[in-house]
């Protein structure tokens, strides 16, 4: 039976994208199209600056979110703190998969919505489960192309991923997105400019299952769940995963055990404040395909939010530039240079150990054993 969506747009699953300089251009400017465009140099002035704010804010006792200000750079961790203690962001990553279904309908029955950050390259494996999952009323994410290491990409390499994995969400649901994720929560200011110029929110998280450690196991997972009805993680955002057996095991117990801790789990976008209707709203990014970008019919000029800020001499750093860390207070250089990728957020498993991604999943059967362990676990545990 022939499909009823079209991938014959798509690069190599699970490979870092092939860049088109035309779409860097888009967002990060260039001489390809008229009208005022972004600087990024100036984007990660503003980023470093932001942090700067948030140095002096933290140092005096300020608690939450990375950066938070009317710039807009704000690496969400928590919920907005006008949220009750008890609002609970909760998400997914790396689906949709073959058990993606089966927490769907745990999710329903508990009538409960959550954020699923996708991978572009899964979006092809399973197109059909992130189609119900978006029609079922539950927040989709970009989370790349490939999950790659941001920071170890070229701006060009960067722009790519994201714009390959809203293509495939596009192609499926007919929406572009508005919030990412990037893979294992690695950031430095020169990815927060270039995602900022594309009209993106950037969510991290305060707390991590674990679920996707190497050698992740029901107990190890009940472990870390037990520990969230703790004031310390009040508007706590979770990061879980839907890809493999051991994750999507531990989904139901872990959302049971937030629930009986008074938890009130949510969207990101609704924890964070902007409520359900921001999750898709207007950005360069979805102005970007509008304007015909991506199938190079490009017939007017991206507009960005962000360069109403600029002048329209800004100029832009296009070249091929990485490195830094997230904590750099340094402007992105124009040279490139080789970095490593930090990992200061992640306890997220890395594809760099040498396995290949995706990582391989066990069968429905095993699933089911690996969900009653979980769940005597955390009574265990509570």
């Amino acid at each position: 039976m022939q499909s009823r969506y079209d991938f014959s747009w798509a690069p190599p699953q699970d490979k870092v994208a092939p860049i088109n300089t035309a779409w860097t251009a888009a967002f990060l400017g260039g001489t390809g199209a008229s009208g005022v465009r972004v600087s990024l140099d100036d984007v990660v002035k503003q980023a470093v600056a932001a942090r700067s704010r948030f140095g002096r804010r933290a140092s005096a006792g300020f608690t939450g979110n990375d950066v938070s200000d009317a710039d807009g750079f704000t690496d969400w961790k928590y919920c907005d703190s006008s949220e009750s203690y008890e609002a609970w962001g909760l998400s997914y990553d790396d689906g949709p998969s073959d058990y993606t279904p089966g927490v769907l309908s745990y999710l329903q029955q508990k009538d409960v919505y959550a954020t699923f950050f996708v991978i572009g390259s899964r979006v092809m494996d399973h197109p059909d489960n992130l189609l119900s999952t978006f029609q079922s009323g539950y927040q989709i994410g970009i989370h790349t192309w490939s999950h790659p290491h941001l920071t170890n990409l070229t701006n060009d390499q960067i722009v790519a991923e994201i714009v390959y994995g809203a293509m495939a969400i596009k192609e499926v649901t007919g929406i572009i997105p508005k919030y990412m994720r990037p893979p294992y929560g690695d950031l430095d200011d020169r990815v927060r400019g270039v995602l900022k110029a594309m009209g993106l929110r950037v969510v991290v998280w305060a707390t991590d299952s674990t679920d996707s450690l190497d050698g992740a196991t029901a107990a190890s997972i009940a472990a870390v769940v037990s520990q969230w009805g703790g004031s310390y993680y009040d508007r706590a955002i979770s990061l879980e995963h839907d890809l493999l057996d051991v994750e999507a095991a531990a989904i139901a117990p872990s959302l049971d055990a937030l629930l009986s801790f008074g938890r009130s789990p949510r969207p990101i976008a609704d924890c964070i404040g902007y409520g359900m209707n921001d999750s898709y709203a207007a950005s360069p990014l979805q102005q970007f395909f509008n304007d015909g970008y991506f199938d190079g019919n490009v017939h007017t000029p991206v507009s960005s939010a962000a360069s109403q800020t600029h002048s329209s001499s800004s100029t832009a750093t296009l070249g091929a530039n990485k490195g830094g860390s997230a904590s750099s207070t340094s402007v992105v250089s124009t040279t490139s240079s080789a970095s490593t990728a930090p990992s200061t957020l992640s306890t997220h498993s890395s594809s760099t150990s040498g396995s290949a991604w995706p990582r391989a999943s066990a069968s429905p059967a095993q699933l089911l054993l690996s969900t009653a362990a979980v769940s005597f676990l955390l009574f265990v545990a509570l």
